[in-house]
């Protein structure tokens, strides 16, 4: 099978808001879409995109406020939005029967989405997404967020920067992210990330009637409802869902695996890109 190059796609939503898709693989394959996680964007997928795509037609989105797809109202970043976003894409795709792959705040759009429309998902990977957050956690997230430098000088500063939160990644692969994730003005780099989104997931759920994505513990209860098999992908050295957790999920869920990613943190697609390939393929 002769692959597809990467390519990159612009999709208008009904709200006027546009979406970028980055595709690999024959378009003809069986379908995979893979959702990031917060303050990352599709990029973050490019190594086990490229993996799967011998096999698979890959589809990464950049969710609303992230990567280059368009910033917008800090009111509009909530989980039902997400979830909106994600359905439209995939009706302009016409997406049917696919694997769907989310990590951390993707993996719980992810989770949410297969519980709403199981007609259209044959399997899901859930990576390294806990339904309990610890304070401890929020309050690291926060503060990474409020010591990240508005501008870099050049991107070997972005790059140093990055280290520091992915300590286990593959330079490499870090290195390749940090050029997508960071955007060039004024002779500056800037994190593509819209800064209001970052503010609105550490804003508390109780206010105004929001519900943080990051905090809905409500999701346990999606859980039984998901009867397609699901696979657990850990992090063995993850800070973010710890092994008890993770076993907690596979009981809650109908027909569940688990897979330990070694030598890998939160971030294992870029930590051990390829133990965590080889768990999915071998998945799905």
């Amino acid at each position: 099978m002769i692959r597809e190059t990467q390519r990159h796609e612009k999709i208008k939503l009904s709200c006027g808001t546009s979406i970028n898709v980055t595709s690999w693989g024959e378009q003809t394959a069986p379908t995979c879409l893979l959702i990031h996680g917060l303050d990352n964007n599709a990029r973050i997928w490019d190594n086990i995109a490229t993996e799967l795509s011998e096999n698979y037609r890959v589809y990464a989105i950049d969710i609303r406020g992230h990567g280059d797809s368009d910033w917008s109202n800090s009111n509009s970043y909530t989980l039902h939005t997400f979830l909106k976003d994600i359905e439209q894409v995939r009706a302009y795709l016409s997406l049917s029967d696919f694997i769907m792959v989310g990590h951390s705040l993707g993996g719980r759009i992810a989770t949410y989405y297969t519980a709403e429309h199981l007609e259209h998902v044959k399997k899901l990977i859930i990576i390294d997404m806990a339904p309990e957050i610890g304070k401890n956690i929020i309050e690291k997230l926060q503060s990474d967020s409020r010591s990240q430098p508005e501008n870099f000088p050049n991107i070997q500063s972005c790059y140093t920067y990055m280290q520091a939160i992915y300590p286990l990644s593959h330079q490499s692969l870090l290195y390749d992210f940090c050029r997508h994730s960071f955007s060039q003005q004024n002779g500056y780099y800037t994190n593509k990330t819209d800064p209001a989104f970052k503010r609105k997931m550490f804003q508390p759920s109780d206010r105004d009637g929001y519900i943080n994505p990051l905090q809905d513990e409500k999701i346990w209860d999606a859980l039984p409802q998901i009867s397609i098999p699901t696979l657990i992908i850990r992090g063995g050295f993850s800070a973010v869902l710890s092994s008890q957790v993770a076993d907690k999920m596979a009981e809650k869920l109908p027909n569940a695996n688990i897979s330990i990613i070694e030598r890998a943190g939160h971030a294992v697609m870029i930590d051990n890109p390829q133990q965590t390939a080889n768990a999915i393929i071998n998945f799905i």
